[in-house]
């Protein structure tokens, strides 16, 4: 894989690399769309990303918007924290 450290787009933190036998085989992140055109972390996929296509598509009841702007990247980074710190790769 190449050298170039991708940044998440909605926490901004480094997207993880994805590894098998300590090999890296993928540290390109996600397609973050609909939150923005970029790539994004596992954390921010798992919840942020893919709960707005599930809204998106009615599978998910909107009850509870999402922040947006600078609101969501501190709530996207505190997602990401949890998730780091638990060491769930999900």
């Amino acid at each position: 894989m190449s050298e170039e450290v991708i940044k998440c787009s909605i926490c901004l933190a480094p997207v993880h690399e994805h590894s098998h036998n300590g090999e890296v085989y993928w540290s390109g992140g996600h397609n973050a769309q609909p939150i923005n055109a970029g790539r994004c972390c596992d954390s921010c996929n798992n919840n942020i990303v893919l709960v707005q296509r599930f809204c998106n598509v009615g599978r998910v009841p909107m009850d509870s918007q999402l922040p947006t702007g600078k609101e969501l990247t501190k709530y996207a980074q505190r997602l990401r924290v949890r998730h780091d710190e638990s060491g769930d790769l999900r």
